[in-house]
């Protein structure tokens, strides 16, 4: 639709999509600098036709087109209210969404199929439509879809380390996009850590890593300390947040598992003890599904207790059909979101996340230094002793 239809559609508030998109792209068109056009036909006259038509191309390339008010209203009102808690609560309102522009140009809204092949699992699809996305588009039309789609290229890297695959032009290029679409910075540091350790050139590692360091030390909506984590993070290190203190806390709480029981971590003292967070929606969780399982296998007769908890808006009962077809044949516990009592108790923030207790029920080992092959070396460590 042309921008004059398009703006004379709809009135210039705050509040209106098109009236944002509208301002957004004048404000981007001022900083576009067009030549004035020289006197006479010669050179320069030829020069100034190429720079026009570069500052054009310029712009085009700086945003997608202004998408219709109907078709963003529609996206926002399915995405929106689900990016921040379950994402997989969105496939319903996005098959509709699908559905009812079937067969139509979703133009700049075109990362919408890219997020309905994530939530159905299939990450891998997902990334390529949202790499062929943003080779026409610089960024999303609407900011705060940003968060969801960032997960699809943070869950790409940590499927790369989950199934010991490496290649630094993919890595790079995925941890780029995830700091572009604004993941936490330290998250996606661990995930390129995780996905370097699978790497046998110290060059391809030192290449990744100056990449990212760069890209860090430019981002000035950092602050130092998130700056510091993020690197921290890259090379290994944990947060400083997640320094253990000097005098080891043991890890108390209660919860009931959906099956009724009651969990009580001062009652399965003496046991060692691994908290898995997962969610029905979370590819690396099925991903990593099969090693936790085997695990469970092999340590539990010597004193193992795995407690799930299904940080999922989903149903009861579908929490417990996922689990059931994941081989998740231990406790489970059911939060919501992020800001359920236990998951607050953990510190837990990002999926899958899990803490190892030791027999003491002090903390041993949090997030990927729990999980995959770390967690069989740090079980088999505490069984020896």
């Amino acid at each position: 639709m042309p921008v004059a239809r398009l703006w004379d559609r709809q009135p210039a508030n705050e509040g209106g999509p098109d009236a944002r998109c509208m301002k957004d792209l004048v404000r981007r068109r001022s900083r576009v600098e067009t030549p004035r056009r020289p006197e006479g036909n010669g050179r320069a006259h030829v020069r100034w036709l190429l720079s026009s038509v570069l500052s054009v191309q310029v712009l085009a390339q700086q945003s997608p087109p202004l998408p219709g008010a109907e078709l963003v209203h529609d996206l926002r009102q399915v995405l929106t209210p689900c990016s921040q808690t379950d994402p997989r609560a969105a496939l319903p309102g996005l098959e509709r969404f699908l559905d009812k522009y079937r067969g139509q140009d979703l133009a700049p809204l075109d990362y919408a199929p890219a997020v309905y092949q994530f939530l159905h699992g299939d990450c891998e699809a997902a990334v390529r439509r949202l790499d062929s996305y943003f080779t026409r588009y610089a960024r999303l039309p609407v900011p705060e879809h940003n968060q969801l789609v960032g997960q699809v290229y943070v869950s790409a890297l940590r499927e790369a380390a989950a199934q010991n695959q490496f290649d630094a032009a993919r890595v790079q290029a995925l941890a780029l996009r995830a700091l572009d679409l604004r993941q936490p910075p330290q998250l996606v540091g661990d995930s390129v850590h995780r996905v370097l350790q699978q790497c046998g050139s110290e060059a391809d590692v030192a290449r990744v890593r100056v990449t990212l360091v760069r890209r860090l030390l430019a981002d000035e909506q950092l602050s130092d300390g998130l700056r510091d984590d993020a690197l921290g993070s890259l090379y290994g290190k944990p947060a400083s947040a997640d320094q253990p203190s000097t005098v080891p806390q043991s890890i108390e709480a209660r919860a009931i598992a959906l099956s009724g029981q009651i969990i009580d971590l001062r009652a399965l003292r003496g046991r060692v003890i691994l908290l898995h967070c997962w969610a029905s929606w979370c590819p690396i969780s099925a991903a990593e599904a099969p090693g936790l399982a085997g695990a469970y296998a092999r340590f539990h007769t010597q004193g193992l207790e795995m407690v799930g908890i299904a940080v999922d808006g989903s149903t009861d009962d579908e929490v417990r059909e996922r689990a059931r077809a994941l081989g998740f044949t231990w406790a489970q516990v059911q939060e919501k979101d992020f800001d359920g009592a236990l998951v607050q108790r953990l510190a837990i923030d990002a999926l899958p996340g899990a803490l190892l207790l030791d027999r003491r029920g002090m903390a041993h080992a949090r997030g990927d230094d729990a999980r995959g092959v770390a967690l069989e070396q740090r079980l088999a460590t505490l069984f020896a002793n």
